[in-house]
């Protein structure tokens, strides 16, 4: 059966025992038949700024429903991958395992990504509008979702994981509405470091940047050159990973398909933030940051921040863990275990 939500976004659902709307957001539920785990809500949550609509999805165990502020995880997408669905992959979704924990999780799209709302510029010539989305624009996208969920499940907390991109979101959310997070999960963390691999890119000569594009039209065989380039030969990978990874990053943009190569187009104001970041010109405070927070990242991710951990002054409660022949997409490599494990060992 096909549903449509929001400003004409069309999901095809099939679905046999719940449907609903949710109080401010027009949404619809993905029923299961009764031999499935899971229950699947997907929303689209309006934010103040006019017009703008954000995709969210709830993972949860089928017969569970009264949730304690504590059992509710919401993951912020990554540059990598920007999608919510980079979190419930076929075969190596992290929405799954923690339900599977008795957690409600919910995964979101920032504006201008996945499914969520693209703005006029995203529709333009990428010459005509300066980068869209920066990490401002995602702490209000995420104050809208948490405060959607907060309404929802009547709690006054929840718990945030942020991966790549996700992590700086997340860190400026913890450090404008502390009062809302319970724990927070940073994995692949970015803070302030010197990557000059990526950054000279960016620049027409050293420390200027050039002028940047509105959005980037990206393939896939990107992600997978700086994995592979992370894993340096090493044998990291079950087979098929990548190529189901793949498929959910050209599901990130539904028009995708209507490109040869197929490409998707990924909002660039991500990387104007990373650009500082990866030039030792931190964007925010981490020493504000007062929230329980737990820094994880693989011994080959080079896109993380190192000293991250010691920037966190101000958290009395934190750890911090590295994940031997481990890459920034850990989630999907053999040694995931140690990346969920660790994270539900901090959350509880």
């Amino acid at each position: 059966m096909k549903l449509k939500f929001g400003k004409g976004l069309s999901l095809l659902i099939s679905f046999s025992l719940l449907t609903g709307i949710v109080a401010g957001c027009t949404g619809k539920s993905e029923g299961q038949n009764e031999k499935e785990k899971y229950t699947v809500n997907e929303v689209m949550v309006p934010v103040k700024d006019a017009g703008i609509e954000l995709y969210v999805k709830e993972k949860k165990q089928k017969d569970k429903n009264e949730f304690k502020g504590e059992e509710v995880v919401l993951f912020l997408e990554p540059f990598g991958v920007p999608t919510a669905d980079a979190f419930d992959v076929k075969g190596y979704s992290w929405m799954e395992d923690l339900a599977d924990k008795g957690y409600d999780t919910y995964a979101m799209d920032f504006r201008d990504f996945g499914k969520s709302t693209r703005s006029e510029g995203m529709k333009k010539p990428a010459t005509e509008s300066e980068p869209l989305v920066r990490y401002t624009d995602a702490v209000k996208d995420v104050d809208a979702v948490i405060e959607h969920i907060k309404k929802t499940r009547k709690v006054e907390k929840i718990n945030i994981v942020g991966w790549s991109w996700g992590t700086v979101v997340a860190m400026q959310y913890a450090i404008e509405h502390g009062n809302k997070v319970n724990k927070l999960v940073l994995y692949g963390g970015m803070y302030s470091f010197n990557l000059p691999m990526l950054t000279s890119t960016m620049e027409s000569s050293p420390g200027v940047l050039k002028t940047q594009p509105a959005y980037q039209m990206a393939a896939y065989n990107m992600t997978r050159h700086h994995w592979a380039q992370q894993m340096a030969g090493k044998d990291l990978v079950e087979p098929g990973a990548m190529e189901e990874v793949g498929r959910t990053f050209l599901a990130a943009d539904p028009t995708s398909k209507d490109r040869n190569p197929i490409t998707i187009r990924r909002a660039w104001g991500p990387m104007i933030d990373l650009y500082n970041i990866w030039s030792s010109k931190p964007i925010l405070d981490a020493t504000k940051i007062t929230t329980p927070t737990l820094v994880i990242r693989g011994d080959g991710d080079f896109f993380a921040d190192p000293g991250l951990f010691n920037a966190l002054t101000g958290v009395k409660t934190k750890k911090d863990v590295l994940i031997n022949d481990a890459t920034h997409w850990v989630l999907y490599e053999k040694h995931r275990d140690k990346l969920l494990t660790e994270t539900s060992n901090f959350l509880k």
